[in-house]
């Protein structure tokens, strides 16, 4: 992609986030220039309208963010892309959007179990397949065809818009729950069942579940989306965004937002990972091995690449229900947590052993080993709060090091990641990082410790349309 855009400036990217609760945007030059500064322009975020998330105010917030774009930076978009939660889901035919974390029963794991293999990620109530079998149960017999599809999928085709041009936000959704045919690509398609190393849906899906169980004999067929590799070319931006948007802009196709955050943080080679120290503690390493292990809340992204078999990379990983929500719960301040960090020789341990979960937390722990039944061993009543502060820094630390050591233990190539990029409120804390580097590579300030490019997944989406269709 050439970096000059249509009038001799330089082109422009756009990458928009579509998060839990709002949605950010912002605007990166198409190819950097050296030391120059690649982010132009960042959004405020919008936050979704009304009680629950819908269509209508996924459009709406997509919209607002566009029009935050100066006019003058629009004109030279070449692209745009983003992102969406996993497994957020769509039944076109009645507008019913699931959530992300929002399970549909036992009795639906039940019935997948019956066909998906022992590790895949749809074995989960709160998967994309779960969902669409959900709503094919809840379908009268004989009934149109169910159509489906991701938030990211549907934000995407928005963008490229109806063929007839009548006004109104309407008009648009009505077209699209319709009529519009829908495009997923390898990160999103994971939890439907898609296999991303095949490049198909695979038999037991197609074959044996869809058209061959018998509590699905009489129900719609589904439209299940064509997929394609994050970041390929969906088209260019049609009505009514065309309004806001060069009508050339190519479309691209998306991710997940963990996955947007990961590009985000600037990881990019064999080797390299990503701790994000949120309220939870989300790993992902490339990996030239794809590692599946429900047993271990393990399973693998296709690397957004091109490359042939040989070059193809695997984003593997998890998420811990550890994380710095427990810090809240022990009710350190920011000013409490900064002080503090102060007081701690990150070179002393503590002698504590925690297991490091919300205190009250009931779902137990998904990674790096699964066990519904763990709860919290933290000790509120340490003192000084300085060694209590530590104690915790110590333990989320520990459950970092077992996270990639689990990873190569099934099967990644590196024990310790060869660059070592952190996000998240906490990877800010140098006190903690010098902790989690002893750790991991026996040296408080191991070269392999890299601050992420950016925390912003939207980012990672402005990088996805950028860089990753060549």
């Amino acid at each position: 992609m050439s970096a000059e855009g249509r009038d001799g400036t330089s082109a422009l990217v756009i990458g928009l986030d579509f998060g839990t609760s709002s949605a950010k945007g912002c605007v990166i030059r198409a190819k950097s220039q050296g030391a120059e500064e690649r982010l132009v322009f960042s959004c405020e975020a919008v936050t979704y309208e009304g009680q629950t998330q819908s269509v209508e105010s996924w459009t709406d917030a997509l919209y607002a963010l566009l029009i935050q774009i100066p006019e003058a930076l629009r004109r030279r978009a070449v692209r745009i892309s983003l992102d969406a939660t996993s497994a957020t889901s769509i039944c076109l035919n009645t507008a019913q959007v699931l959530m992300y974390d929002q399970g549909v029963g036992r009795e639906v794991v039940e019935l997948l179990k019956k066909y998906a293999p022992a590790e895949s990620c749809v074995l989960s109530g709160s998967s994309s397949l779960a969902k669409l079998v959900f709503w094919l149960l809840e379908s009268p017999p004989a009934g149109s065809a169910l159509r489906f599809c991701h938030q990211a999928d549907f934000l995407l085709r928005a963008l490229v818009g109806s063929p007839v041009e009548v006004d109104g936000a309407s008009h648009l959704i009505r077209y699209l729950r319709e009529h519009a045919a829908f495009t997923s690509d390898w990160n999103n398609a994971l939890k439907l069942g898609y296999d991303p190393e095949a490049d198909e849906y695979p038999a037991w899906l197609i074959e044996g579940l869809l058209n061959g169980d018998p509590s699905l004999k009489d129900k719609p067929i589904p439209e299940l989306p064509k997929v394609v590799r994050p970041g390929a070319v969906l088209g260019s931006v049609g009505f009514p965004f065309n309004a806001l948007l060069p009508p050339d802009c190519q479309v691209c196709a998306g991710t997940t937002d963990s996955i947007a955050a990961f590009l985000a943080s600037g990881c990019c080679q064999l080797g390299d990972a990503c701790t994000s120290l949120g309220s939870t503690l989300a790993i992902k390493m490339l990996s030239q091995r794809r590692v599946e292990s429900v047993q271990h809340g393990i399973y693998s992204h296709r690397f957004p690449t091109s490359g042939s078999a040989s070059d193809r990379l695997w984003l593997v990983g998890g998420a811990s229900n550890c994380g710095c929500r427990v810090l809240r719960d022990l009710k350190f301040t920011v000013e409490e947590l900064r002080a503090l960090s102060e007081e701690i020789d990150p070179q002393s341990p503590t002698g504590f052993h925690f297991y490091p979960l919300p205190l009250n937390a009931t779902n137990g722990e998904r990674f790096p080993d699964a066990d519904p039944q763990k709860i919290s061993t933290v000790d509120p009543s340490v003192r000084p709060r300085s060694k209590l502060l530590h104690a915790v820094f110590e333990s989320i630390a520990r459950v970092e090091l077992s996270a990639y050591e689990k990873l190569y233990e099934l099967g990644a190539e590196c024990k310790q990641p060869l660059r070592l990029f952190s996000a998240g409120g906490g990877s800010e804390n140098g006190t903690w990082s010098r902790m989690r580097s002893t750790l991991i590579y026996g040296v408080p300030e191991a070269p392999q410790m890299c601050a992420a490019e950016s925390s912003e997944a939207c980012y990672g989406a402005a990088l996805l349309a950028a860089d990753f269709t060549e």
